[in-house]
């Protein structure tokens, strides 16, 4: 399917803002990135569901959500993941980002400071118009036999947190709110056919399905999310669901650095 198709089925099926969209785009933006390596350009497209009188019909589109400025219809990455790998560098990213962020270098869990980079972030709109631009910083945190953690630190006003509703778990801390999610991503090549276990997971499960890789496969993603100071933090995990207790013990350590 093209890009002009999927634009005339955007347009012809498009009827409320869904600020959630964006939010998960912008996850897929960072596993795809994390995946295939530093300096990539990340366009994809999820599959969304529409329910039509007589049946359930799927078809293809990009994100959108509805901005002061207009229609967001996607996002885009660049991504420069490994551009810091001494943690004392961590400096220069704030700089060239023009944000201060909380990040330290070790936490009590044995997770250590791996990698950082500066990620410049556009929402585009309906006719591929830049609707947003803004800088956010990763960094990165590893430890020997456990799945990589992820921090990626955002300005207030251009973050988003997934609809509460949905948080598997939450707490508060230093008067701030943590949220926990979970969420099963399942990437699919560009002839994959939905499914009906496929819309069944979707309704009852929250299965985020997205299209533009080599070979289908799933991957369980976990986040914690919170707000502090003016900047939104998204700790995530890519490849794994990390039992909500750690990272909200992670959380705390960040907030009261």
């Amino acid at each position: 399917m093209t890009d002009e198709r999927i634009n005339e089925l955007l347009h012809e099926t498009l009827t409320a803002a869904r600020p959630e969209d964006t939010l998960n785009q912008r996850i897929r933006n960072r596993i795809m990135a994390e995946g295939a390596g530093k300096e990539d350009q990340m366009k994809r497209f999820l599959l969304k569901k529409t329910i039509g009188a007589a049946a359930v019909f799927c078809l293809l589109f990009g994100t959108a959500v509805v901005a002061s400025t207009g229609i967001i219809k996607y996002s885009v990455a660049h991504s420069t993941s490994g551009e810091y790998t001494d943690y004392a560098d961590l400096a220069n990213a704030e700089e060239k980002a023009g944000i201060s962020i909380k990040a330290p270098e070790s936490f009590t869990n044995g997770y250590s400071f791996k990698e950082a980079g500066v990620v410049e972030s556009e929402d585009r709109g309906e006719n591929d118009e830049v609707v947003n631009a803004f800088k956010e910083i990763m960094v990165a945190y590893e430890k020997k036999g456990e799945d990589d953690i992820a921090v990626y630190t955002t300005p207030e006003r251009f973050f988003m947190i997934k609809n509460l509703e949905m948080a598997d778990a939450a707490t508060t801390i230093s008067g701030i709110d943590v949220y926990y999610f979970t969420t099963s991503y399942k990437w699919v090549r560009p002839d994959y056919e939905l499914t009906d276990e496929d819309i069944r997971r979707q309704q009852e499960e929250g299965l985020e399905i997205s299209i533009g890789a080599s070979e289908n496969y799933e991957t369980q993603v976990c986040n914690c999310m919170w707000i502090q100071d003016g900047i939104g933090y998204d700790m995530l995990c890519t490849s794994s669901a990390i039992p909500a207790g750690t990272m909200f013990e992670m959380a705390e350590e960040m907030i009261r650095k």
